[in-house]
């Protein structure tokens, strides 16, 4: 396409309040415990899917920087272990983040095989509490409205950065976030004047348009397919996908609702 959406003709800007991001910790920032621990939480890279919990002293941490996998304490053993050196099953460290208080890590992880000594793909699979759908149907709880600029089912005040913990220039977006942080930042221009960006020209153009521009992306798609153009492909589906989201915003349509349809179809 000619008027790329996602590149340096319509950037991000400073003032955007998903460019901010906090600093990068040291060490010397993580607050361990009495017994020279901190928890840390293990998320999966690709998927987003929660791992395992385990803790940190000050040397498997380090061990965990120095080596690129992950390190733990063993409380019971009274030992450092390192993820996956017996089994197998190695967790390849991509990014590190340190929680407000500083007393919590958050390892995101390429997990090599299961994660859990049960063979489970997850510590936390298939055991929850109460019914599934127990949480859902409490009565008085209402389903939480995107925010962002004033618009049609937006009620709660615009906090556009929740996804965006990793939009430093050089450290990349966890695959799983890469949507919802993208609708994020749509949702945070819906009500910005058209010329301010291309992305506030769609929102002003309406639903018809935004539809035209999805019909035109997705061809492109297909053209490039048949062209066997595997990096030209991946580039329009971006384009595609970019346009689909900012028709879903402009028609307040979450993407909870789609995975909700999507999730309905299975079996």
């Amino acid at each position: 396409m000619s008027n790329d959406p996602l590149s340096s003709n319509d950037p991000l800007s400073s003032n955007d309040p998903l460019s901010s991001n906090p600093p990068l910790f040291s060490i010397d920032q993580v607050r361990f415990d009495g017994q020279g621990l901190v928890p840390c939480i293990v998320q999966e890279w690709n998927g987003g899917e929660v791992l395992m919990l385990a803790y940190m002293n000050r040397d498997s941490l380090e061990k965990t920087l120095e080596t690129g996998t992950t390190w733990f304490w063993s409380r019971s053993r009274q030992s450092l272990w390192n993820k996956g050196e017996t089994s197998g099953n190695v967790q390849r460290v991509r990014q590190l983040r340190l929680d407000c208080d500083g007393d919590t890590i958050l390892a995101l992880v390429e997990q090599t095989g299961p994660a859990c000594h049960t063979g489970s793909a997850t510590c936390f699979t298939d055991r929850p509490l109460g019914a599934p759908d127990s949480f859902a149907a409490k009565p008085g709880v209402k389903r939480p409205v995107e925010t962002g600029a004033k618009g049609p089912g937006i009620e709660a005040p615009a906090h556009p950065g929740r996804y965006a913990g990793s939009r430093r220039p050089g450290v990349p977006t966890p695959p799983f976030l890469a949507l919802p942080d993208l609708y994020a930042t749509l949702i945070s221009r819906r009500g910005a004047p058209p010329e301010s960006s291309y992305t506030a020209r769609l929102f002003a153009s309406g639903p018809s348009a935004i539809g035209a521009k999805v019909t035109e992306e997705a061809g492109e798609v297909v053209e490039a397919a048949e062209s066997g153009d595997r990096a030209h492909t991946i580039y329009e589906t971006g384009d595609v996908l970019y346009h689909l989201l900012v028709l879903l915003a402009r028609l307040d349509i979450t993407l909870s609702e789609v995975w909700e349809e999507l999730d309905r179809r299975k079996g």
